[in-house]
């Protein structure tokens, strides 16, 4: 029987996604967690959980279904934007459909959130694509749809 230390967040009284964030690289093969807390116990306790659950090790084997999500939110910014009349196509319209796309899916995953498992992962990874992974994955979807990327139009 393996070991585990007290303290520790309990799930039914504590809500262990305000303890924690998972964090990405842009392969989407590697998860870290960040610990979120104020105290000294609060860590204690959200690392105990992780590491008597193994979160990292477990999800690790889900990144499959994130990078599922990852080519969801591209196919779905390609087709609005083929849907675009060619004149007004270019790279400002798929930043704002890309946006739009991390947005809906951020909003449909927060609506889901208790109910449907891997909410709390899909959730942080919409945000790691909205901070971190929004150039990488603009970047692809030029190359596939022939756009001129402009890195100005990216900060805004």
């Amino acid at each position: 029987m393996d070991r585990f230390e007290l303290p520790i967040v309990h799930p039914l009284f504590d809500d262990v996604t305000n303890y924690i964030k998972f964090n990405f690289d842009q392969s989407c093969e590697n998860i870290k967690i960040e610990y979120i807390v104020e105290n000294i116990f609060e860590l204690k306790s959200a690392t105990n959980f992780c590491e008597l659950f193994k979160i990292e090790e477990v999800y690790s084997r889900l990144l499959y279904k994130l990078e599922a999500d990852r080519k969801k939110i591209r196919d779905n910014v390609e087709s609005k934007f083929l849907l675009v009349d060619k004149s007004q196509r270019n790279f400002e319209i798929l930043v704002r459909l890309f946006e739009i796309e991390l947005n809906s899916f951020l909003y449909e995953n927060v609506e889901k959130r208790g109910s449907f498992g891997l909410t709390k992962l899909r959730i942080d990874f919409v945000n790691f694509l909205q901070k971190k992974g929004m150039e990488y994955d603009l970047e692809y979807l030029c190359k596939k749809l022939s756009i001129n990327m402009e890195e100005k139009a990216i900060l805004n």
